[in-house]
């Protein structure tokens, strides 16, 4: 059984995912700036953690959040909302499709639902704290599975990090 966090929460993405569209594929619009080395931000991050933070506090003003752009707040209630308003952001600014709105929330520093939305593949991912992990697709969910693969050499590995873990992920991939 979904918890009302968890459905705020999937509503919450795919809408920040709309903000995220309307800005995919637009390089003029996008106006991407550095905060860091080789770390992208576009105005569709902020306009998207902007738009998250805004419907979390309508929802839930005694949470605290921590968005990756510039939000950081405390919150009353022990419960606290940790987003990334465009996970991916590099992949984004180069028009590649795989990006997404990434949210999850923990309770007394215990996480409880995670939601991760892919607008431009519209698919959904969401977990829920003893409920299990979840796919939807074309209004089709399916479980989540741990893989059967015992051996690291037989299995696809696929990454996300940023450029300055490639050294230990050259240093685990030697070992195998």
């Amino acid at each position: 059984m979904e918890s009302q966090h968890l459905k705020i929460a999937m509503n919450i993405a795919k809408e920040a995912g709309e903000i995220l569209l309307r800005y995919f594929g637009k390089n003029k619009d996008k106006h991407i700036s550095l905060k860091g080395l080789r770390n992208l931000v576009t105005h569709a991050d902020l306009e998207s953690e902007k738009w998250i933070v805004g419907r979390l506090n309508e929802h839930f003003p005694e949470h605290g959040i921590l968005g990756e752009e510039n939000t950081n707040t405390m919150g009353t209630s022990g419960y606290r909302w940790y987003i990334d308003p465009l996970d991916g952001t590099t992949n984004f600014a180069h028009d590649h499709p795989f990006f997404s709105v990434s949210m999850g929330m923990s309770y007394k520093e215990k996480m409880e639902v995670g939601v991760v939305y892919a607008p431009y593949l519209d698919e959904l991912f969401y977990a829920q704290r003893g409920q299990g992990a979840f796919f939807v697709h074309q209004g089709q969910t399916s479980r989540l599975l741990v893989s059967e693969v015992g051996d690291l050499q037989n299995s696809l590995l696929a990454t996300g990090f940023a450029y300055h873990a490639l050294p230990i992920m050259k240093a685990i991939i030697s070992r195998t």
